[in-house]
């Protein structure tokens, strides 16, 4: 319609809008047979949305994901953007912004924003091991938990595995902000790589956890242990479709293999 465009809708996981005042919906606008489809975001404010009350979720309560819904709400152009002007580097803001966080391929770093909620649980799950095992002792013979190899074993391995994700996800945003800042052009290749660097190291945060989790025993499993907690996090987390490693290396995969690729990076 003239000056904007009508929003009707339901859109699950708004993280933190209880406390937002506006919110960024995606949706496609209707266009004629044959042509593309105009997928784009559009900014609403709370006013002119409902809020449902449906996060009962297993993992990453605190994130307060509920779903939202609107009927008919007018969102002004100035209000909207174009997925495929954000992917090209075109988007408007950008004559108001031009930083380089600005500048960055949207879709192939958008891992690395949830992707640190993975190595934070990875971080606080290293956190409540190395604690609980230092004054740990055995129900049974009362021996040190902390002299077994095994559990030495486990906290090396799952600190590894957080240590090289936390390196990864910092190589790739110091190496992508350096090239945007000089100007350089990212081409297909290189946003899938981070896109796969973005999953990859996610997934070593979810063995890092998985690895503790396993060596903590029956105790793990009562609610006040943190454990679990970061347990169910971590997994919630890489549940996200940005972090979905079947999805990041099929692209990565297609791309370096000279198949097509129709999707956004």
């Amino acid at each position: 319609m003239a000056g904007g465009y009508k929003l009707t809708g339901e859109w699950p996981f708004s993280s933190g809008v209880d406390a937002s005042t506006w919110n960024m919906l995606g949706g496609i606008v209707a266009t004629d047979e044959g042509e593309k489809p105009d997928q784009r975001l559009f900014l609403v404010p709370s006013d002119n949305y409902n809020i449902i009350d449906d996060w009962d979720a297993s993992g990453l309560k605190g994130s307060g994901s509920k779903s939202v819904a609107c009927e008919d709400v007018f969102v002004p152009v100035h209000r909207t953007v174009a997925l495929k002007d954000i992917v090209a580097g075109e988007a408007p803001g950008l004559v108001a912004n031009p930083g380089a966080l600005f500048r960055l391929p949207f879709f192939a770093m958008f891992p690395y924003v949830v992707g640190m909620v993975a190595l934070g649980a990875a971080k606080g799950a290293l956190e409540t091991y190395t604690n609980w095992n230092k004054h740990r002792v055995s129900r049974y013979t009362g021996a040190k938990i902390s002299e077994l190899a095994p559990i030495q074993m486990r906290l090396a391995e799952a600190s590894g595995s957080a240590e090289a994700a936390e390196r990864m996800f910092l190589h790739r945003c110091y190496e992508v902000t350096s090239m945007v800042e000089a100007g350089k052009q990212l081409g297909l290749e290189k946003r899938a790589e981070y896109r796969r660097d973005g999953a990859f190291a996610t997934k070593l945060c979810v063995r890092s956890v998985d690895i503790l989790f396993e060596g903590s025993g029956g105790n793990a499993l009562y609610s006040e242990n943190a454990m679990q907690r970061h347990f169910r996090d971590v997994h919630a987390a890489a549940g996200h479709f940005a972090l979905a490693w079947d999805v990041s290396a099929t692209i990565y995969g297609q791309i370096y293999l000279g198949l097509p690729f129709k999707g956004n990076l």
